[in-house]
């Protein structure tokens, strides 16, 4: 299977640049949840904690395939 690059237009930039604006905000929203959350909890429910590091450690990687695309999106202009 081939795959044909062809360049963005325009249009293409600015919905790809409007998603991830969305997606970094939702993405800032859901990191400010869970330290409201933890800072709720009292030091002996680590069943709770436990769920929120879990939560944290899958932000990290929605983190960085942000960055990545941000970064692709600003090399490109």
């Amino acid at each position: 299977m081939s795959k044909t690059d062809h360049p963005a237009t325009t249009k293409e930039i600015e919905e790809i640049t409007k998603l991830l604006r969305r997606g970094r905000t939702r993405y800032e929203n859901s990191l400010l949840e869970i330290e409201q959350i933890w800072n709720t909890l009292d030091p002996h429910d680590y069943a709770r904690r436990a769920k929120l590091i879990k939560s944290a450690t899958s932000m990290i990687e929605i983190d960085q395939t942000l960055k990545a695309w941000e970064q692709k999106l600003d090399s490109g202009n």
